[in-house]
């Protein structure tokens, strides 16, 4: 087992790390580094595994709250997963996580501050390019122009499985998820009490298309299409759903 001293140095750590490269002043970024994972217990060491790993590592987050003051950028093929009890919560952030890559997040529950507004889309989570998976996440209390919870954008791609979806509102399309321009595949999701103000309180499809399997789209606001709004040339097959 490695042993960790101060600073981030490691005692009796090998001079290059486990894909070849010499190693730097502090090989484990204040982390824990074990042939391609990083185990994380603070934002700022979360925050550092992103920039550091390489597309196919694995970062697991601590139970407890991190709170952000930026967006965190996934432009790797990489993993986040929490305990089930991990918190991401954006503060002074428009949002909390942009994807633009095929990355991967498992069990989080991910927040921001209700007075914060995501002008662009995407409250919690923007998806600009690449087939991210998000899987067994609570997505709440966010708020945006377009897309409260989640917004899949530029002809990009999303799994959403087994997700909660809840307490989100956009000013305009997509109180809890948006897909513009884009495709999703959505399954055994909850998504409840999100609002929005010009259609698709739960999820609304515009210029795009989404397979929605299995899932509870109920409680949500009064708009046009206040479960789903499938606008412009978009499609959507619906099913096993209680909408």
């Amino acid at each position: 087992m490695l042993q960790l001293a101060n600073k981030g140095t490691a005692e009796n750590a090998p001079s290059t790390d486990q894909f070849g490269e010499k190693r730097g002043e502090h090989p484990a970024i204040g982390a824990v580094e074990i042939f391609g994972s990083y185990k994380v217990t603070t934002a700022d060491e979360l925050v550092n595994a992103i920039n550091t790993a390489r597309s196919g590592n694995l970062i697991t987050l601590s139970d407890g709250t991190f709170t952000l003051s930026s967006p965190l950028t996934l432009n790797k093929a990489i993993t986040l997963q929490g305990s089930g009890n991990t918190v991401l919560q954006g503060k002074g952030s428009s949002r909390v996580i942009d994807i633009n890559a095929d990355a991967k997040i498992y069990n989080l529950t991910i927040s921001c501050e209700s007075n914060n507004k995501s002008q662009t889309g995407g409250g919690v989570i923007r998806i600009s390019s690449g087939h991210p998976t998000i899987k067994n996440c609570t997505i709440t209390g966010n708020y945006a122009n377009n897309g409260g919870g989640i917004v899949v954008l530029n002809n990009s791609s999303a799994e959403i499985i087994g997700c909660t979806v809840t307490g989100n509102e956009t000013d305009y399309m997509g109180g809890g998820i948006l897909i513009e321009g884009s495709t999703a595949a959505i399954t055994n999701c909850t998504i409840t009490s999100n609002k929005s103000h010009d259609g698709g309180d739960g999820v609304c499809v515009s210029n795009g298309s989404a397979e929605i399997t299995n899932c509870n789209i109920s409680g949500n606001g009064e708009s046009r299409g206040d479960g789903v709004y499938v606008r412009y040339k978009s499609t959507a097959k619906i099913t096993n759903c209680t909408i």
